[in-house]
Parts: C-alpha cells; sequence; structure tokens
C-alpha cells in the first residue's frame, strides 16, 4: 500500500519539483484565490518554498486556470528559488507580480510556458543572479520590473529573447556596468531605469546605436564623473530626444564631493 501511495505522488508532483518520488501526505498544496471584482486575477497566501528544487501541488479557488491573467503572492509568502513550470498550470497567464518574496535566483527556464506573459516584476527580493536562458519563451513580455535587487552583474544573453520588451527596471541594484552586449538585445526599450546603481561609466554613443527606441533614461544615483556627464552623456543623449528622467532617492550614502548637473549625480 505504501508503494502504491510513493508512485502515485510521483505523478502528482511532475513539473513542480525533482523527477524523484515523493509520498502524497508530504506535498504541500498552495491555493491561488480570485478576486470576486476580478476573476481573471488571483493571489497566493502563504506560499513558503525554501528549497530550489521541492514537490508542491497549485489549486486555483474561484476559476479556471486557463482563466486566471494575473498573478501575485501576499507578503507572508517566501519563495527563495521561483520555481520552474510554474506557468504550466496558467496557459494564459499576462501578469505576475512576484515582489518581496525574498528570491535570489531565476534560473534557467524557470518561467518556460508564460509565452502569453506581457508584465513581470521581481522587485525588492534578494536576487544575485538571473541565468542567460531565465526568460526563455518570453517574446511578448513588454515590462520588467527588477528593481531594488543585489545584481552586481548582467549576462549578456540574459534579454536576447525579450524582443518586444518596452520598459526595463533595474534601479536600486549594485550594477557598476552596463555593457554593449547588454544594450544590443534591448533594441525596442523606449524606458530604461538605472538610477541607485554603481555605474561608473555609460556608453550614451553605444546606448543611442543599439537603443533606437530609447526616450527616457533613468540615471540619477550613480558614480559618474562630472566630465563625462557634461561633455558626453548629456550631449548626446539631448541630440537624439532621449531625456535623463530624475527619480533621484537621496544621496545620504554619497561623500561631500558628489555634485548635481540636472538629474545626474557625478564626482568632480
Amino acid at each position: 500500500m505504501d508503494y502504491i501511495k510513493i508512485i502515485f505522488g510521483f505523478f502528482l508532483s511532475i513539473g513542480f519539483g525533482s523527477s524523484q518520488p515523493v509520498e502524497v501526505s508530504k506535498i504541500p498544496t498552495f491555493v491561488c484565490e480570485t478576486r470576486m471584482s476580478d476573476l481573471t486575477e488571483c493571489r497566493f497566501h502563504e506560499m513558503i518554498l525554501r528549497e530550489p528544487e521541492v514537490h508542491f501541488r497549485i489549486k486555483t479557488k474561484g476559476a479556471r486556470d486557463d482563466e486566471i491573467k494575473k498573478i501575485s503572492f501576499d507578503n507572508s509568502s517566501n519563495i527563495h528559488t521561483f520555481p520552474r513550470n510554474f506557468c504550466g498550470r496558467f496557459p494564459n497567464l499576462e501578469v505576475i507580480y512576484a515582489n518581496r518574496l525574498s528570491i535570489q535566483e531565476l534560473k534557467d527556464n524557470a518561467l518556460t510556458g508564460c509565452r502569453q506573459l506581457q508584465s513581470m516584476s521581481f522587485s525588492v527580493n534578494n536576487l544575485k543572479r538571473i541565468n542567460a536562458r531565465a526568460f526563455a519563451g518570453l517574446s511578448h513580455l513588454q515590462e520588467l520590473y527588477v528593481a531594488d535587487n543585489k545584481l552586481e552583474v548582467l549576462d549578456p544573453e540574459v534579454f536576447r529573447i525579450l524582443t518586444n520588451l518596452r520598459i526595463l527596471s533595474l534601479n536600486g541594484n549594485q550594477l557598476r556596468t552596463f555593457p554593449t552586449t547588454v544594450m544590443q538585445n534591448l533594441r525596442n526599450v523606449e524606458e530604461l531605469k538605472l538610477f541607485n546603481n554603481k555605474l561608473t561609466k555609460l556608453n550614451a554613443q553605444e546606448m543611442i546605436k543599439y537603443m533606437p527606441k530609447l526616450k527616457i533614461l533613468y540615471i540619477a544615483d550613480n558614480e559618474f564623473s562630472c566630465k563625462e556627464v557634461v561633455d558626453e552623456m548629456l550631449p548626446i543623449f539631448r541630440e537624439n530626444g532621449v531625456t535623463p528622467g530624475g527619480l533621484s532617492v537621496g544621496t545620504e550614502k554619497r561623500d561631500d564631493r558628489l555634485q548635481r548637473i540636472e538629474w545626474i549625480h557625478c564626482y568632480p
């Protein structure tokens, strides 16, 4: 009898963890509840996943899985590694709000199955790494928010598949560079937020070349030299119709030498 239970547990857990058999009684179930005012949106309560590969089940309350277009998580949820194949249950999902979940990593193919996804937010987490193929299959994505994390570098290929991306938010991280290899995959981005990082240089000419649709650029609170800002960045951006926006978050972490030219903080 125990053998039968174990085999049954294996089939229930496919797609939400490793391929090792697990007894059904030990598999946690998380419920996504819809709102009365909008049955296409559901919210997970107390979804706790602290291990990278764990078996779990999902139930949707109030609507069918294929009717769900927007998913969010409450503040009591905690997910260290966003589970692979999560989107397999929600084929028509368009929006994911996965903020404040303590997520540390987005693995390759983490969002496979979310082929209709248009907007996604992983802000205010503990992300230190986004694997090169984390966004594989998300060719319809238009908005990506990964603000207020711990990213220091970006894989050159991480945005390659996001050919329709229009808004990209990377503010509040620890990025020291924004290389050309990253810019090359952002040809349709119109709004880019890079403020409150640790950037010391930004190749404005290359940015204009590889990001021809860029209109709004937020780069306050970085570590540029004032000479570069005045002689290179601002003239190039103005000439090409790019507005360096504000959204300064304060300068308390900077030293007394810091100056501000328009909305760009810099060092003499």
